[in-house]
């Protein structure tokens, strides 16, 4: 509810209570005028029973209740967005910084001296193995 209506309510209130013109009445006869049903009033808009003012009132005072639980539930909801949104990225990036870690556990292994030596061997073997094969098939094609 705007403050200018919650202000009118307020006003409504306080201005049609009884306690109000009785407890004070020097202030009441320099703040407002009362008048009867029927008789013109000195400004534009609608006069309300004190039953009616009161009830705006209330109605005004749960509307700001509901909506003051409302955002408060909202900022709730949104510090713990915020806060499930920060600890997906930590999870995130600790998972990227295992996946790293792997991979260059890797990359070391295949880059390390006993891989070069294991490829070496590797090579040299192929290479003999290739060698006679050719070998064998040359000395089959001549013999032919």
């Amino acid at each position: 509810m705007s403050s200018a209506r919650r202000l009118t309510a307020c006003a409504a209130i306080l201005f049609t209570s009884p306690s109000f013109w009785y407890a004070r009445p020097a202030i009441a006869e320099k703040l407002a005028e009362p008048i009867s049903k029927g008789q013109p009033a000195p400004f534009d808009g609608q006069v309300l029973t004190i039953e009616l003012a009161v009830a705006l009132g209330l109605k005004a005072e749960r509307c700001d209740t509901e909506t003051d639980l409302f955002v408060q539930r909202a900022e709730r909801l949104c510090r713990i967005d915020v806060l499930e949104q920060v600890r997906l990225h930590e999870i995130d990036s600790e998972a990227w910084k295992q996946k790293q870690k792997l991979y260059e556990r890797r990359l070391s292994f295949w880059e390390s001296r006993e891989m070069g030596i294991i490829l070496g061997i590797v090579g040299t073997l192929v290479a003999i193995v290739v060698a006679d094969a050719l070998e064998d098939r040359v000395l089959s094609d001549v013999t032919k």
